[in-house]
């Protein structure tokens, strides 16, 4: 049984489709489907810390972070989910990993919206690069963040946010 906020997501999602450019969309789709995209392969801003966005824009800027596993490949329900929360995003923030995050970057190419991909520099923090990675992301003020099903990294994430006083919404099938 599906709760009321899911409902909302599929509603929503269907609705905002319907509107969008249909072309764009398959495009993206099928991109999704028949090609991998992995590390370093993102579009749009690719940075190593938190000096993409000028502070003074920041807190007039929409930012949607996005996160989730890395065999999370639910493309129909990322799109929903963001086709109704981050409809009216300035830019769409992601990890830069397979799965979710690239789902995500894949939605925000297809829907005009900026991409910030912020991969984490293994070879500089090692063990430590998830979490360098995910504190840059939060320096950046993302007013949302919307998570998928993941592992430990999510985890720490959602956790992250919570305590940042950053608004998050959770999506599961």
């Amino acid at each position: 049984m599906a709760s009321d906020k899911q409902e909302r997501v599929h509603r929503a999602g269907a609705a905002a489709a319907a509107s969008r450019d249909s072309r764009g969309l398959r495009a993206a789709e099928s991109a999704g489907q028949d090609q991998g995209r992995g590390a370093g392969e993102g579009r749009g801003v690719s940075i190593d810390g938190a000096y993409a966005v000028p502070s003074r824009q920041r807190s007039k800027l929409k930012i949607v972070l996005v996160c989730g596993g890395r065999d999370y490949h639910d493309m129909q329900l990322i799109y929903r989910a963001l086709d109704a929360y981050a409809h009216d995003a300035d830019y769409i923030m992601h990890g830069n990993c397979s799965g979710a995050d690239s789902l995500a970057g894949y939605w925000a190419e297809a829907a005009g919206i900026q991409e910030i991909a912020m991969p984490a520099n293994r070879s500089l923090y090692k063990n430590g690069a998830g979490y360098v990675r995910n504190r840059a992301m939060l320096a950046l003020g993302p007013s949302l963040v919307i998570t998928f099903p993941g592992g430990k990294g999510t985890a720490m994430m959602v956790r992250m946010a919570e305590q940042a006083g950053i608004p998050v919404i959770n999506v599961v099938a």
